[in-house]
C-alpha cells in the first residue's frame, strides 16, 4: 500500500519565493529516490498575510519512504542543506502527517 507524506507550511508572504525555491531544490533530491511515485506542491493565500503551502510525496511503501529518509538526510548533510534552519530563518511553521492511500 502506498504511503504519503503530507507537509503543511504556513509561510510569511515575504518569504514565499525563497521558500518555494528551497522546496523545489529538495524535491529534485527526493524524487530521485527508489520507491518515489509522485509529489505535488499546493498553495493558497491565508488570511493573516501568509500563504498556505502543502507538499505531498507518495511512496510505493512505508519501507521505501523510510529508506529514502535516511539517504536524503545523509545527502542534505553532505551538501549543507538544512531545512529546519531555513524554515526558522524564514519564519515558516510546519505540520507533518504520514498517511496510507487507497482508492475510493
Amino acid at each position: 500500500m502506498e504511503t504519503i507524506l503530507i507537509d503543511q507550511f504556513l509561510v510569511p508572504e515575504s518569504a514565499v519565493r525563497e521558500f518555494l525555491e528551497k522546496v523545489h531544490f529538495s524535491a529534485n533530491i527526493v524524487k530521485a529516490r527508489p520507491g518515489f511515485v509522485e509529489g505535488y506542491v499546493y498553495q493558497r493565500p491565508a488570511d493573516d498575510g501568509c500563504v498556505n503551502v502543502i507538499t505531498t510525496a507518495v511512496w510505493a511503501s512505508e519501507s521505501a519512504m523510510e529508506e529514502a529518509r535516511k539517504s536524503i538526510a545523509a545527502e542534505f548533510a553532505t551538501i549543507g542543506f538544512n531545512p529546519p534552519e531555513i524554515m526558522q530563518r524564514l519564519g515558516v511553521k510546519m505540520q507533518r502527517g504520514t498517511y496510507r492511500r487507497s482508492p475510493y
